[in-house]
């Protein structure tokens, strides 16, 4: 559960690289500086991989497969928290994010940003750019309207990224004969979250980017879609959970059909 409160706290910080990009100008830099946070991410998603298997290969050789559901639905609840994490910590980062890629300007180098970054001196000022998340940017945000459909689709894309790893663990145990075959079916769904994602997502996101970045739409508007955008994969994480239990038995279906 810390691993994946760790795994989605960095995914979202993620939309402070972005909003950090608009604030200087420099997007691309502002991302590559996030996937120095990322790699941790994606190391906490292998350690996490692992564990949740050895946990599904206990309950199974235990014979207390029935637990399972509870347990990764507890995972589900941590992923929310994780969320909401990243999110309290976006303000902070932003300015973080901004204040790094201004450094890279000056000395051109990611090994040195990190080494100035790290000196005692500099710490004090960096601690300067901390700031508390503001329960006012979540009420601007409800008075401005955004397409009801591209938040429909950021909720379905996000359940179906939450959903669909713990669901084949479940239908691993179910069907022990297809094991193999159950936990290579999240492949299925995750792709077509991500052809969501590709289609109809991605580019509301990326045009109001631009937008900003061009003058002809103010910062704050990325700072709207952002906000939303959070709300949407939080709503997506609980549509998740009504969707795990359908989503392993047709996993488990699927999985004995294939190895008869």
């Amino acid at each position: 559960m810390a691993l994946t409160v760790l795994i989605y706290a960095v995914d979202a910080s993620a939309y402070a690289a972005r909003l950090a990009g608009v604030r200087t100008r420099r997007p691309m830099q502002a991302r590559s500086i996030y996937n120095l946070l990322a790699l941790s991410s994606r190391a906490a998603s292998a350690l996490q991989a692992t564990l949740l298997a050895g946990l599904v290969d206990r309950a199974v050789a235990s014979g207390v497969t029935t637990q399972l559901t509870g347990v990764l639905r507890m995972v589900l609840v941590a992923a929310a928290a994780g969320l909401i994490v990243g999110a309290a910590l976006i303000p902070s980062l932003t300015r973080l994010l901004a204040r790094a890629v201004r450094s890279y300007e000056r000395r051109r180098s990611m090994p040195r940003v990190l080494l100035h970054g790290v000196r005692i001196e500099v710490l004090p000022r960096a601690r300067e750019e901390l700031r508390r998340p503001r329960l006012s940017a979540l009420l601007w945000a409800s008075r401005h309207r955004v397409p009801r459909r591209w938040v429909m689709l950021t909720i379905i894309v996000a359940a179906f990224y939450a959903v669909g790893g713990p669901a084949a663990q479940i239908a691993s145990a179910m069907a022990p004969e297809g094991t193999r075959t159950a936990l290579s079916l999240p492949s299925y769904v995750t792709g077509v979250g991500t052809i969501l994602m590709v289609l109809f997502v991605d580019p509301i996101t990326a045009r109001a980017v631009d937008l900003a970045l061009q003058g002809e739409q103010p910062p704050s508007h990325v700072t709207l879609i952002t906000v939303w955008q959070i709300g949407g994969r939080l709503m997506g994480i609980v549509l998740a959970q009504l969707l795990l239990t359908p989503l392993a038995r047709a996993f488990a279906f699927v999985a004995e059909g294939l190895v008869r």
